[in-house]
């Protein structure tokens, strides 16, 4: 499979983004390194300790008496051979090639000890060993110089390299804590993130076109679509975000439901997610269990109530959501899908509005899904090319660092911060949208900040706008 520019503005887009994130690499990020090697050496003592604590349970002395020599903590195949062929574990979860599975969600819904304390030693072991230690490697004189790629992601995405700042495990909280906390700002600077937000439903929508969706994106300060399929998903008349536990139910609905069925999951593994989510342990769900709602009453006791007792039966209200997500909710995005995957069964390719065309061998959701996320970093791309011209342009000391997913982090001078808060809702919004005159919906940026000599950890709420 390939992505090529068919216009001179894609054309354009690339060359002028190449040169771009190569002189943001020249830029480069400072880091704390004497916090990084504090918690390198902390964390090899953390898994010294649970790798000790791991090799006292029976399924690891029977995992070393077969692998001998070759046994390994971090082996996957010897993990899956373990648990599934030897001790007859039953999975909740598949690979696609039809494997148990054993990534974080699966191993955490068998619910054992021994697989619990695994996961522990497997999380300490990568982020000292890859992440950590992989930032100290690459930091020369307190900065970092990661190289930013357009070249090597198959969805034309960025991709990161030496080190790969965007694949550090930040939206872990503990991990988060530890890398965020490594990324300060030059002396005397603050650092500001500026995010697209829900840039690829958006993106999705200008091809789709669903009335539905366009209603949700229109109007969103009235309407809020993972309140609805969060009120649905858990029987609830309505959701108040404001409540601490309800709102946990719409992240849990976000981030395992929405977005997972927009990028062609399908219900038991959204089912698996939310059970994840709202800490239930076991096959049955006990009254104690989940987050706390309005009444006092916990989300496990709310579903007993409702007839929701068990995983399976909430498996198969879970696919009743699904059905109605794409037949009562949003049939016209549905119809999109189908018919924009027969296109390409017939032409051998599809189209990205922002110019490119994707051609070759692909299966059904990268059909789907590559003109989506691929428009969706096009508009982080050019923003990212006008904001860096115009902070040359006049002179600031204020200079673009990074871009991680959705996100352009500058380390900012404390004068220049309301003019470059103005240049980024002026580029990211106001000027996007004259360049591109089928981006008929608002857009919206969240920015965030560090105090000054703060972390991109402590960073608090600057401002959003929509427009």
């Amino acid at each position: 499979m390939q992505i090529v520019p068919y216009n001179t503005q894609a054309y354009d887009l690339l060359h002028n983004g190449a040169i771009c994130f190569s002189e943001i690499h020249q830029n480069g990020i400072r880091v704390d390194s004497k916090h990084l090697k504090s918690e390198y050496k902390r964390l090899k003592k953390e898994v010294k300790k649970l790798s000790g604590k791991i090799e006292t349970f029976a399924e690891a002395k029977l995992w070393k008496g077969k692998y001998k020599d070759n046994f390994s903590l971090n082996s996957d195949d010897q993990l899956s051979d373990i648990l599934f062929n030897e001790l007859q574990y039953e999975s909740k979860k598949f690979t696609d090639s039809g494997n148990p599975s054993v990534d974080k969600e699966a191993l955490k819904a068998l619910k054992s000890s021994f697989t619990d304390y695994l996961l522990r030693y497997r999380f300490y072991f990568k982020l000292q060993n890859t992440y950590i230690k992989g930032l100290i490697e690459e930091t020369c004189n307190g900065f970092i110089h990661p190289f930013i790629n357009l070249h090597t992601a198959r969805t034309f995405r960025s991709s990161a390299n030496s080190p790969n700042v965007q694949n550090m495990p930040i939206r872990d909280p503990e991990a988060g804590e530890i890398i965020r906390k490594a990324f300060i700002p030059r002396e005397g600077m603050m650092l500001m993130g500026a995010d697209y937000g829900g840039v690829e439903v958006k993106a999705a929508a200008l091809y789709h076109r669903d009335p539905t969706m366009l209603h949700y994106l229109r109007n969103l300060e009235s309407s809020d679509m993972h309140s609805d399929f969060a009120c649905l998903l858990f029987m609830l008349s309505d959701l108040d975000t404001n409540n601490k536990g309800e709102n946990r139910l719409r992240k849990a609905t976000k981030n395992s439901f929405t977005f997972p069925q927009f990028y062609g999951d399908y219900y038991k593994n959204n089912a698996l997610g939310i059970w994840e989510w709202l800490n239930f342990s076991g096959d049955r769900i006990k009254k104690t269990e989940g987050p706390e709602i309005r009444g006092g009453i916990t989300i496990g006791e709310y579903l007993i109530n409702k007839g929701i007792k068990t995983f399976d039966q909430y498996v198969e209200h879970v696919k009743k959501i699904e059905h109605n997500m794409w037949n009562k909710r949003f049939p016209v995005y549905a119809r999109w899908k189908e018919q924009h995957y027969k296109s390409y069964l017939k032409k051998g390719y599809v189209t990205i509005l922002s110019g490119f065309v994707c051609q070759g061998s692909m299966k059904k959701n990268d059909v789907i899904n590559y003109p989506i996320q691929g428009l969706a970093f096009h508009c982080l791309l050019w923003s990212c090319i006008r904001i860096h011209k115009l902070l040359k342009k006049y002179k600031m000391k204020t200079k673009l660092i990074f871009q991680v997913h959705d996100e352009l982090v500058a380390d900012v001078h404390p004068k220049e911060e309301k003019t470059y808060s103005e240049l980024l809702k002026q580029v990211m919004i106001e000027d996007l949208k004259r360049h591109w005159k089928f981006i008929d919906i608002p857009l919206e940026i969240e920015a965030k900040r560090s105090a000054v000599d703060g972390n991109w950890f402590e960073m608090e709420k600057a401002f959003t706008y929509i427009n």
